[in-house]
């Protein structure tokens, strides 16, 4: 276990009167924070890896770039699966807490599923990916709409879709065409990220890009969420919040340190 100290840092700041609706020309954005943690002692990489609770529903990645330099995490969003011409994706968004009881559990679930601001905030993802896949397909289909996803400190919806890729259609047009979804940056795609790159006090780096592989004949890749850059003794912390009309600040700031405590109890475990 080691001792660590936090401090919040590079949360966005709005101007008075900024508001994520119509009025701003974009219906969706992605509000990241970062929080910077000091450890008492420098931290192996991957032992987060390894003694995280892994769960089948997440990604563990790890890119270690020197003995003390590491991008890492532990991300429950697929951006895309292929095999040969098979291709897999979903649309990840709209988040509760999990509750303390079993109660209040199902009870939280039940709120996620009804809320119309969750929903909202999902089908901008779903509709995104609907509409690009047919660019690349012979044929898609929808697999699941808005089913739980329950992880250990939140649970989210979840909508899996599923298509046949054209002959001769690579990993290099895929790329790009599905980073960035509206999940990490909002919709429309040009306009939230025009908004993103004024107020974001802090550039992303990694966060939030593709992690993972490809060959000839497969490739997965997962958005790089829930991530750590490790540097030293200092562990700083990426995770964030999906904006749209109706979105109360206090809840989002709520939901993004549930994601935090994902961290907290890596680092208790190591």
């Amino acid at each position: 276990m080691w001792t660590i100290r936090t401090s919040k840092v590079g949360v966005p700041k709005l101007p008075t009167g900024w508001q994520p609706s119509g009025k701003e020309h974009f219906r969706k954005s992605y509000s990241p924070a970062r929080r910077n943690s000091r450890l008492s002692s420098r931290l192996t990489p991957f032992i987060c890896c390894c003694t995280s609770g892994s769960k089948p529903q997440a990604f563990h990645f790890c890119f270690q770039l020197a003995a003390n330099h590491a991008f890492l995490g532990i991300t429950p969003e697929r951006l895309y699966c292929r095999e040969q011409q098979r291709i897999e994706s979903e649309a990840l968004a709209g988040t509760r807490t999990r509750g303390l009881t079993m109660e209040e559990d199902v009870q939280l679930a039940r709120e996620l599923q009804e809320s119309h601001k969750e929903q909202r905030e999902h089908e901008m993802v779903l509709e995104y990916l609907e509409a690009m896949l047919p660019e690349f397909c012979l044929h898609s289909e929808r697999l699941s709409h808005l089913e739980p996803l329950a992880l250990r400190h939140v649970q989210h919806l979840r909508s899996r879709i599923r298509g046949t890729l054209r002959p001769g259609v690579s990993d290099a047009e895929l790329l790009p065409a599905f980073h960035p979804t509206p999940a990490i940056s909002g919709t429309p795609n040009e306009v939230a990220l025009a908004y993103i790159r004024e107020l974001e006090s802090f550039d992303r780096g990694w966060y939030a890009g593709p992690v993972g592989w490809m060959s000839r004949d497969a490739a997965e890749f997962a958005v790089g969420l829930r991530a750590g850059l490790l540097t030293e003794q200092t562990l700083r912390v990426y995770t964030g919040a999906g904006i749209v009309e109706g979105s109360i600040p206090e809840d989002e700031w709520d939901e993004v340190e549930s994601k935090m405590r994902t961290w907290l109890s890596l680092l208790k475990q190591a």
